[in-house]
């Protein structure tokens, strides 16, 4: 929960490398943080316009059972457009 937390307060501090990297660790380790990592992984890559690197992301994530899947699928939705 401490990388969690960490991540977010690099973002906020426009920190971006550190969140990123961060956000990626937890998004590939089996915890429930996973799925909440790649979601956030994800925003961050689509705020940087880095579009190539969220789709993948978000695609898998919309395969997971989560509560961030059906969010992923509208996200998905949305940038296919």
């Amino acid at each position: 929960m401490t990388d969690f937390l960490y991540a977010n307060a690099c973002l906020a501090l426009d920190m971006h490398d550190f969140g990123y990297a961060c956000f990626e660790r937890l998004s590939q380790m089996d915890t429930p943080l996973a799925p909440a990592a790649t979601w956030y992984l994800a925003i961050c890559y689509i705020s940087q316009n880095e579009l190539d690197k969220a789709t993948p992301l978000l695609r898998d994530l919309s395969k997971m059972k989560s509560s961030y899947s059906v969010k992923a699928e509208a996200l998905l939705g949305d940038l296919e457009k």
